[in-house]
């Protein structure tokens, strides 16, 4: 069975830390669809309260890294000290013009204050094809035992994608039930679209800073 390397990565690479409902003032989200319940950050070996979107949640924290994860994009590692725990967040430069990433490397170690979405999200890991050809996104991650599947047609993505920001690709099955996922759209991704694939992939939580200043 063949296997091709995609050769751009998610975006998000952003990954759950430990969240549960009950933080008392300002809590997480990420961009996308519709209000439903709250994921709140949270300490320690706290169980997770997830839910599908939730915007408009203030912290303050310091700010301990920030890593370009390819233009626009920033991913920013955040303190919070009195909690005792730390979490990654995106931050995306075409939607906070303001702030610039030298000035945020000058702010390592300083306090930040901020207003993100929390979002749970689809990670494509692999997409499977008679059994013929797979594009296998990381074979560590392909062994989680937590991975979702799904069988269906898959749609949108007649061509490659151009530009910095993902593309937006769907499974649909029998059922009618469809999946969406984020991605680099790739010639190999492009010859699959319209057929029946089988699709490995995870959920994951996505928090997107819609602004921020330094303290």
């Amino acid at each position: 069975m063949m296997r091709f390397i995609l050769s751009k990565n998610i975006l998000v690479v952003v990954l759950t830390a430990f969240l549960q409902m009950g933080l008392s003032a300002c809590k997480p989200s990420t961009p996308m669809e519709n209000n439903m319940n709250a994921v709140e950050l949270q300490k320690g070996d706290d169980q997770t309260e997830k839910s599908s979107f939730k915007t408009g949640i203030k912290e303050l924290g310091i700010l301990k890294n920030v890593e370009d994860s390819g233009y626009p994009f920033l991913t920013i590692f955040i303190e919070f000290p009195e909690r005792q725990f730390s979490e990654y967040f995106t931050l995306n430069l075409e939607e906070l013009q303001d702030i610039s990433p030298q000035e945020l490397t000058n702010a390592i170690g300083k306090y930040v204050s901020f207003e993100y979405n929390s979002d749970l999200i689809n990670s494509l890991i692999e997409i499977e094809y008679q059994d013929k050809g797979i594009i296998l996104h990381d074979d560590t991650v392909f062994q989680n035992d937590d991975l979702k599947r799904i069988t269906g047609v898959f749609s949108n993505a007649a061509e490659e994608t151009i530009g910095d920001l993902p593309g937006e690709i769907y499974i649909t099955t029998e059922e009618e039930i469809t999946e969406k996922f984020s991605f680099f759209i790739t010639s190999d991704i492009v010859a699959l679209n319209g057929k029946v694939v089988t699709a490995h992939y995870e959920q994951r939580t996505l928090n997107t800073i819609t602004s921020l200043e330094i303290k």
